[in-house]
């Protein structure tokens, strides 16, 4: 060791270093001039063992060539690598080393800090990001100042931006004007109380218009129980309050449209948890939007090629089972369903269906298709006893339906 570094300078350094609550170490020409008490806990290791031994004893193998070469050419920086621990474990680990003049010597300085819980707080987000990356609906994470710092797809294109252009930035971005406050109170409402369900925000886009969305959010806590992120996840509510703003304009019955339209604002409101309760809800939606006898649901097999009976529902509330009337010889109808991924409506049904139709006597009906991001995967069947036809709003209101519906079933 280089006498100019003596007894007095270390004790020095060392008493400085050991203030500080981050694993340090120094270092002149890659060997270890000392190490603070943070950083022997760090390795098991104590000062008096490792002094004068190359740095690179505290990395793993495959970071040793790393290290010795920037210790070798002299470099500053930051840069990460796998330490190794006295007793062979390994951990990852975040690396600041800057050159520090020190009574006429000079020496490297490393701040050593461990990053195993954020690695794996981000290997949790790359989980979470493959969940929700291709999810119907906005999911959002920020940090606690509400920098966002996670946005799928869904929640970038209805508001208008590119993904990238959103990370980092506030979420007050997406506020309007005057929900900013109402905003932010809902965000101190998940940090005070853990979560929220189902509120009701408005956000808008970046030509400036208005997106509706029903929101819900957590805080998220990392292993010490301390609060980390927030992140919520909402419904895009746009379509429905289109839809109620236009009826309410073309309806005489204000109030019956009204009632059409708060079923569905109480379908995609729900917080039931059984896939049972929750068929069971969409049904009897069903049935009242369309002021219907009655209503089947199914699931497709794409593979397969066929329809799965999930539940029946009708109008005195008791459950029917039916052959499952999808197994038809009508290639028209099957084409329409599947492949064009259109709705099916009137009397004229093929035999299967007319003969399914009997049993109960509808005179009418209308099949809905269930899509996400265009992919078929199921349908509603609503028979009528008394109807023959169906205006084109009422029309429009059952595609909006189904499209809650759709995402309702998306997320079981």
């Amino acid at each position: 060791m280089d006498k100019k570094f003596n007894k007095k300078s270390r004790y020095i350094l060392k008493a400085l270093s050991d203030a500080s609550m981050e694993a340090i170490a120094f270092t002149k020409k890659g060997r270890i001039v000392l190490i603070n008490k943070a950083a022997e806990q760090m390795f098991q290791v104590k000062l008096k063992d490792v002094r004068g031994k190359l740095g690179a004893i505290f990395f793993a193998k495959e970071s040793r060539a790393e290290v010795k070469n920037r210790s070798v050419k002299n470099l500053s920086g930051k840069y990460e690598a796998i330490a190794l621990r006295s007793d062979g474990k390994r951990f990852p680990v975040e690396i600041r080393v800057r050159k520090m003049p020190f009574y006429g010597d000079v020496v490297r300085s490393a701040v050593i800090r461990d990053v195993t819980e954020q690695k794996e707080m981000e290997a949790e987000l790359r989980k979470f990001k493959k969940i929700t990356d291709y999810g119907n609906y906005c999911a959002i994470i920020t940090d606690l100042s509400g920098k966002i710092l996670y946005i799928n797809d869904f929640g970038a294109k209805i508001h208008g931006y590119k993904k990238s252009s959103l990370i980092g930035r506030s979420i007050d971005v997406l506020h309007i004007e005057d929900q900013i406050e109402k905003s932010r109170e809902i965000y101190k409402n998940i940090s005070d109380r853990e979560r929220f369900s189902s509120k009701e925000v408005k956000h808008k886009k970046r030509n400036g218009d208005i997106v509706y969305l029903l929101m819900s959010g957590a805080l998220i806590r990392d292993k010490e129980n301390n609060p980390q992120f927030l992140a919520t996840s909402s419904i895009d509510m746009t379509e429905i309050k289109k839809a109620q703003e236009k009826m309410l304009s073309s309806f005489m019955h204000v109030g019956r449209i009204n009632r059409k339209v708060n079923i569905l604002l109480d379908l995609v409101n729900h917080n039931l948890k059984r896939k049972k309760d929750i068929y069971s809800l969409i049904l009897n939606s069903g049935l009242r939007v369309a002021e219907a006898d009655f209503c089947n649901l199914y699931s497709y097999e794409k593979l397969k090629g066929h329809f799965n009976l999930l539940f029946s529902f009708s109008k005195n509330s008791k459950k029917i089972k039916f052959k499952e009337f999808f197994e038809l010889k009508d290639k028209k109808l099957i084409r329409k369903i599947i492949v064009d991924k259109e709705r099916v409506q009137g009397k004229k049904i093929d035999k299967d269906i007319k003969n399914f139709c009997s049993k109960i006597k509808l005179t009418y009906y209308l099949i809905l298709p269930l899509k996400i991001r265009n992919n078929l995967i199921g349908v509603i069947f609503i028979g009528f006893k008394r109807v023959d036809c169906l205006t084109t709003q009422e029309l429009k209101i059952l595609e909006l339906f189904a499209s809650q519906s759709s995402q309702i079933l998306s997320v079981l």
